[in-house]
């Protein structure tokens, strides 16, 4: 299941980039449709990578990209929900355009709340 190698990197990236002084609620990433990620899987791996971490609890979000496809038979590109629809010219000979494309979109963090420490030398 590439699905944990995946979450087990992203949360090194989630490390660098969550702000300090916040709590991680949620990380969003898009993945292409060549990355084959199944939701309930990387939903697992995230649980499990995080949890008993200072990310324990935030979860995660896959926004799955369309398909780019390009026309052989007239040249243009366009998306597509699936790899075997046609093109608007009614051809059928098209090839995927990238599609292994794997992004951190955002974090969705929340400040946490910082208690003020009482001086206990002051008199009054």
């Amino acid at each position: 299941m590439h699905e944990f190698s995946i979450a087990t990197a992203l949360l090194d990236l989630v490390a660098k980039h969550t702000p300090a002084g916040t709590k991680l609620r949620r990380v969003v990433i898009e993945a292409g449709p060549l990355q084959g990620i199944d939701p309930d899987a990387m939903t697992w791996a995230w649980q499990s990578v995080a949890s008993g971490g200072e990310f324990e609890g935030a979860t995660i979000e896959i926004e799955h990209m369309p398909w780019r496809l390009h026309c052989d038979a007239c040249g243009s590109d366009y998306t597509a929900a699936d790899f075997s629809s046609r093109c608007a010219c009614g051809a059928d000979q098209s090839h995927p355009v990238g599609g292994d494309e794997l992004r951190l979109k955002s974090l969705v963090v929340d400040e946490e709340e910082v208690k003020p420490q009482m001086n206990t030398d002051e008199h009054g």
